[in-house]
């Protein structure tokens, strides 16, 4: 495993955003610059939008793409998912926003990267948008 430093987790938001930043990091990604994680809540959060929104062979494609990224996935440990209750409660997010920040603090992530404006307030870990993140870790667009 590479240094922390370059290490960070990315929220689902990440994924639906469709702004130039996002599809830049996403590309970063898929080069293999960056080591990146993701909670397996991130996953399953992405499958229940498109399962209500979009067809199968749409799903099908951006599964392909996903494994293209070669993401990391982090299952939901009951360590993770304690904090996860725990940050849930401290912040008054979703559970699903709470395990993905409980993954970002225990996989020791420099940045969880989002845009989601409800976890801006959290203090465990640096949060930053894809624009910035990129900007911060020195990377192009």
């Amino acid at each position: 495993m590479r240094d922390s430093k370059s290490r960070i987790v990315l929220d689902t938001w990440v994924f639906l955003d469709a702004s130039k930043s996002s599809k830049a990091l996403l590309n970063q990604v898929r080069v293999g610059t960056l080591e990146v994680l993701v909670s397996a809540v991130t996953f399953a959060e992405i499958y229940s939008l498109l399962y209500r929104r979009v067809s199968q062979k749409d799903i099908e494609r951006f599964r392909r793409n996903m494994e293209r990224l070669d993401l990391r996935d982090v299952p939901v440990s009951k360590e993770i998912a304690e904090k996860g209750g725990r940050y849930k409660a401290k912040y008054g997010f979703s559970i699903a926003d709470g395990i993905i920040l409980a993954t970002a603090v225990t996989v020791h992530a420099k940045i969880l990267v989002t845009g989601d404006p409800d976890l801006e307030k959290i203090v465990e870990v640096r949060v930053a948008s894809p624009e910035k993140t990129i900007g911060e870790l020195g990377l192009t667009r």
